[in-house]
């Protein structure tokens, strides 16, 4: 009897595709925000964080993805790979100026990325008509959710964020939109764009906009100033960096945020 079947190897150095979105430029539509809040101390007090419910465009004709509610599968999957995606790693908090000098509060930031969100995915002016109307800033959330005035609208994102390893020795991502050097933003480069503003996104680099937590590489990031992993120069034939998918928009109010530096400033600030 001959050695061995074929069907032992013929998989070997294949991989699926995972079901959680990896740091890259993904073409993406928002499902939902969320605001968050972190505490780094009395020098900073409250740092409130927005972060987007993402899905992507669907990676290849045979995808599977997560339950859409896993309490209710007859929702049926998500058609992309899903995602909870920071807008900031630093946060918003109320110690940004405008440029008249007067203060603006970290709830103000946020009403103005989602402005600029909107407008950059179909030009709605939902959020400068919702100003002034809700009682809260959190029924001004809820009200955006409900209404979700880019439903189904598809952005490009460049994604970066943090990299640490489990207990198991895989790669697990908390994910952010990319951090822009003071040089990008002055040429005018974004980390999210409509199809018409391609040419004003920035590059996706590895080593640039993903922050290693753990250490293990080389130390060429200045974005966060730590360690940095070694380039994936293709990031769709990065390995799936995640052992066990779970959900993404499971709430997790520990969070895994950078910590900014004294004199960072934040890179999504609205002048």
């Amino acid at each position: 009897m001959a050695f061995g079947s074929k069907e032992t190897v013929e998989n070997v150095g294949k991989r699926g595709i995972g079901k959680n979105l990896e740091p890259g430029a993904r073409k993406c539509k928002v499902l939902k925000v969320v605001v968050r809040k972190a505490n780094y101390g009395k020098d900073r007090g409250d740092i409130l964080y927005l972060d987007l419910n993402l899905e992507s465009t669907p990676p290849s004709s045979d995808f599977v993805g997560f339950f859409i509610d896993k309490d209710n599968k007859e929702l049926g999957t998500h058609t992309g790979q899903i995602g909870r995606v920071s807008t900031s790693s630093f946060g918003y908090d109320d110690n940004r100026k405008d440029k008249a000098g007067k203060f603006i509060s970290k709830e103000d930031s946020i009403a103005q990325f989602l402005h600029l969100l909107c407008l950059e995915a179909n030009g709605s002016m939902w959020v400068h008509e919702n100003m002034g109307v809700h009682d809260t800033f959190e029924a001004f959330i809820e009200a955006f959710n409900k209404d979700l005035p880019i439903k189904d609208v598809f952005l490009n994102f460049v994604i970066g964020g943090s990299r640490s390893t489990d207990e198991k020795g895989f790669f697990k991502y908390f994910l952010s939109l990319a951090t822009l050097s003071k040089g990008s933003r002055a040429a005018g480069l974004r980390n999210f764009c409509n199809d018409k503003n391609l040419d004003k996104l920035c590059p996706f680099d590895y080593k640039e906009f993903v922050y290693i937590k753990d250490g293990g590489g080389s130390s060429e990031v200045s974005s966060f100033g730590n360690e940095a992993a070694e380039p994936i120069a293709e990031v769709d034939d990065a390995p799936d960096f995640t052992s066990i998918e779970e959900d993404p928009f499971a709430d997790d109010d520990a969070g895994a945020s950078i910590a900014p530096e004294e004199d960072d400033e934040d890179p999504f600030a609205v002048d």
